[in-house]
């Protein structure tokens, strides 16, 4: 009978620890998104993510896209502190930071005539995510992320 007890109460310790993150090939460390609005009529705005991540195992990183607001844009990893690519040799234990924005669309004019600036491709997330964010990635295990924690940094607002 002591023995059940044991096994039980071990149980039902092992059901109460954190989940380990499923993906293989990273872990996230922070992810953001900062908001840019244009300060002229009909410039709109522009959401950008940014994702920190490190890597568990070496490969070639090829970005696909990213995800959020119900849009697709193209994903980028930065290869520096300027340059943005498509595609980077990653070393494990590597620290890689990818990028993605998401443009609103743009209502102008008035009346009869009315003009749209189309923003980013609508598309569906095709991963459950608490935050509405993914990205997909191809050259890994894992084929797609999702940002379930996302950090809200100071807004842009251009003159």
């Amino acid at each position: 009978m002591r023995y059940w007890m044991i096994l039980l109460m071990l149980m039902l310790s092992l059901a109460f620890t954190k989940k380990e993150d499923r993906n293989k090939d990273f872990r996230i460390l922070s992810a953001s998104i900062q908001t840019s609005y244009g300060g002229a009529a009909g410039s709109g705005s522009v959401s950008t993510y940014t994702i920190r991540l490190k890597a568990r195992r070496s490969f070639v990183l090829n970005c696909d896209s990213g995800y959020a607001a119900g849009r697709k844009s193209q994903l980028y990893v930065m290869a520096d502190s300027i340059q943005m690519v498509s595609s980077k040799k990653v070393k494990c234990g590597e620290e890689v930071i990818l990028k993605f924005s998401i443009q609103d669309e743009v209502y102008l004019g008035g009346g009869d005539y009315q003009m749209v600036i189309p923003g980013s491709d609508s598309s569906a997330i095709p991963i459950m995510s608490k935050t509405g964010v993914a990205i997909r990635y191809s050259g890994g295990k894992n084929k797609l992320m999702a940002i379930n924690k996302l950090s809200i940094s100071t807004p842009i607002y251009a003159p």
